[in-house]
């Protein structure tokens, strides 16, 4: 009995992954970051960047359920950095910054037969900055936990359109380290917080 239970739960899975659609979508849009480490006597220090950004977005639907699986990734080309303490407030050039925000996760799908799928996902996030200013970088990265709302609409049966906002809070410090041509520190433990998001719009493709 166990065996037949077995089987017949083994091949549902094999059906479910054999039934499952693929979407697959690229785009643009904006994305705004912002990390805050605690400092001395100026106060917090804040740093934040408003960037276009270029986008890669996965789905994979479980068979004929509306749960679906997500994962995408975001790329963010900062030019300005805002540059904040209690006595300081102005903006700094950057050159070849990058911001990278990745996330995976699980989510579930509405209008799942109609052509214009909605979708409500949940996962993990990581952030990865890399920040030229004028004579230093600062190098950081981060886990945490990313929500998303994705929105399809197709005009055939494999093309369409995709808008898609995601928020990730990250909590998890794995690196802080400000470097110069001299020296490397890190502030790994006065970290405070790390929040971005970002919004695009693209292209959809469903196989």
């Amino acid at each position: 009995m166990k065996k037949i239970l077995a089987i017949v739960v083994g091949l549902s899975l094999v059906a479910s992954v054999l039934s499952a659609e693929t979407r697959i979508s690229g785009g643009v849009g904006i994305s705004s970051f912002s990390q805050k480490i605690d400092t001395d006597a100026n106060g917090p220090l804040t740093i934040s960047t408003m960037a276009p950004a270029l986008s890669v977005d996965g789905l994979l639907t479980i068979g004929e359920t509306n749960i679906v699986m997500l994962g995408g990734c975001q790329v963010a080309i900062p030019s300005k950095a805002g540059w904040k303490t209690n006595n300081h407030d102005t903006d700094e050039d950057l050159t070849s910054s990058t911001i990278i925000s990745a996330n995976i996760g699980a989510g579930y799908e509405l209008f799942k037969a109609k052509p214009y799928p909605l979708v409500f996902g949940l996962g993990l996030a990581y952030t990865n900055a890399k920040l030229k200013f004028d004579g230093f970088d600062i190098l950081s990265s981060y886990l945490g936990v990313n929500a998303t709302v994705q929105g399809n609409y197709f005009f055939t049966d494999h093309i369409g359109v995709m808008i898609a906002f995601d928020y990730a809070y990250n909590f998890i410090p794995l690196s802080y380290k400000i470097e110069d041509d001299i020296s490397s520190t890190s502030y790994k433990s006065d970290f405070a917080s790390c929040q971005n998001y970002d919004i695009r719009l693209g292209l959809s493709y469903r196989l």
